[in-house]
C-alpha cells in the first residue's frame, strides 16, 4: 500500500513538473513574440473583450495608428498540438514564422505577453498604461487613427427609426406561437464605401416577416464603414430586427 502511495505521489510530481515546464515554454514564446514586434516598431497587448468574456482583443500600436484583432482563449495549454502553436513564435523552432501574428493562445500566454510589454508601454505613454489604455485608444480614435465598427449613419436610434418607418408586414404576420416578439437576424457586408452586399438570413421566428425586412435592408442608405488602423475596411455586420408583437384588434 505504501509503495502504491509513493508511486502516485511520484506521478503527481512528474505531472506538476511538466505543467511548470510548459508554462515556462509558453512565457518564453510570449517574450519572443513581443520582442519581434518591438523590433518592427510596434507595441502590443491583449485586452479582454467587454462584449464576450471568451474573447480578447489583440492590439498593435504604432506612432501612426493602432490595429485590433479579435482572438480566443485556447482552453488547453498541455495539449501538444496547441503547444506547437506557441513554438512557432520562437526563433529556435521556426526562423521563418511571423512572430508578430497572434494565435488563439492561452490565458497564461496573454498574461506573459502583457508583462513583457508593460515597461515599454509605460515608458512610451508616460503613465501606467493598463490603467489608461481605454483613454489612450480613444485619443487614437478621435484623431481618426484607430478602430471603429460598422455603423448606420446617426447610430442605433436612427437605424431603429428607419426600420420602423420602412418595414410594413403583411396583416397575417406573427412570430412563432411561443414568442411574444419578432426576432429576425440578417447579416451582410459593408465595404469601404459603405455599400451593402452578400445579404444572408441568419435566424428568424417569423417566416412571413423576412421579405419585408430584406426589402428594407436593400433600400438602406450607405453605412459608415469600419475603420482599422485609421483606414476603411470591408466588414461583416449583423442586423437584429427585434420588436414586440402586438396582436391585431378584432
Amino acid at each position: 500500500m505504501k509503495q502504491l502511495i509513493l508511486i502516485i505521489i511520484c506521478i503527481a510530481g512528474i505531472k506538476q513538473t511538466l505543467t511548470a515546464s510548459e508554462n515556462i515554454e509558453i512565457c518564453n514564446a510570449a517574450k519572443d513574440s513581443a520582442a519581434a514586434l518591438f523590433e518592427r516598431g510596434g507595441l502590443g497587448f491583449y485586452a479582454s473583450s467587454k462584449m464576450n468574456p471568451d474573447l480578447y482583443n489583440y492590439i498593435i500600436i504604432t506612432k501612426e495608428n493602432y490595429k485590433k484583432t479579435t482572438v480566443r482563449i485556447s482552453k488547453s495549454t498541455s495539449d501538444t498540438a496547441k503547444l506547437m502553436k506557441y513554438k512557432l513564435f520562437s526563433t529556435s523552432y521556426d526562423k521563418n514564422a511571423d512572430k508578430s501574428q497572434p494565435l488563439d493562445t492561452s490565458l497564461d500566454y496573454k498574461k506573459c505577453y502583457n508583462a513583457a510589454f508593460q515597461a515599454k508601454l509605460d515608458s512610451v505613454f508616460k503613465c501606467d498604461f493598463f490603467r489608461k489604455s481605454d483613454s489612450i485608444l480613444k485619443a487614437y480614435d478621435k484623431a481618426g487613427k484607430g478602430y471603429s465598427a460598422v455603423e448606420f449613419k446617426g447610430g442605433p436610434s436612427a437605424l431603429q427609426k428607419y426600420l420602423d418607418k420602412t418595414i410594413e408586414f403583411p396583416k397575417d404576420c406573427k412570430p412563432n406561437d411561443s414568442d411574444k416578439a419578432y426576432r429576425v437576424y440578417y447579416s451582410f457586408f459593408v465595404d469601404e464605401n459603405g455599400s451593402i452586399s452578400d445579404i444572408n438570413l441568419i435566424k428568424s421566428n417569423c417566416k412571413a416577416c423576412e421579405a419585408s425586412i430584406l426589402e428594407a435592408i436593400k433600400k438602406m442608405p450607405a453605412f459608415v464603414p469600419a475603420l482599422e488602423a485609421g483606414k476603411p475596411k470591408k466588414s461583416k455586420y449583423i442586423l437584429p430586427y427585434l420588436k414586440a408583437y402586438t396582436k391585431p384588434k378584432g
